[in-house]
C-alpha cells in the first residue's frame, strides 16, 4: 500500500513542471547599444525629432526645443538635447545643431 499523500505529491509536481517544449531556451545578452533589436549586423536608423512630435511634451508649454536621437525601427533613444540648463545655455552637439540648422532653412525669414 502507498503512502495517502503520495498521490497528491506526484499530482502537484506534474501540474507545476514545465513541458519539455515549453521550457525556454537560454540566451545570452544582446548588445542593443550597437545593433538594432540587439541583431548583429542590423545598424539603427537614427532619426533626430522634437520631443513634442514624439508625444512626450506631457502637455506643458515648450519655450525651448527639446530634441531626442532615436532609432526609427526599434524606438531606442540614444541623446536628448535641450539648450536649457541649470548652469544657462549650453552649446548643442553636432547632430542638434544639423537639426535645428535645418529647422531655420525650413522655416521662412520673419520681419522681411
Amino acid at each position: 500500500m502507498t503512502d495517502w499523500n503520495e498521490r497528491a505529491r506526484i499530482r502537484r509536481n506534474v501540474r507545476q513542471a514545465p513541458a519539455e517544449s515549453d521550457v525556454p531556451k537560454a540566451h545570452g545578452n544582446r548588445d542593443t547599444r550597437r545593433w538594432c533589436r540587439g541583431k548583429v549586423g542590423v545598424e539603427h536608423k537614427l532619426v533626430v525629432a522634437s520631443r513634442d512630435q514624439l508625444g512626450k511634451g506631457y502637455g506643458a508649454p515648450v519655450f525651448e526645443p527639446w530634441l531626442v536621437r532615436y532609432c526609427a525601427t526599434c524606438g531606442k533613444e540614444f541623446d536628448s538635447y535641450s539648450s536649457m540648463s541649470f548652469a544657462g545655455k549650453r552649446e548643442p552637439p553636432e547632430w542638434a545643431a544639423t537639426y535645428l540648422a535645418e529647422l531655420a532653412a525650413k522655416k521662412p525669414a520673419e520681419g522681411v
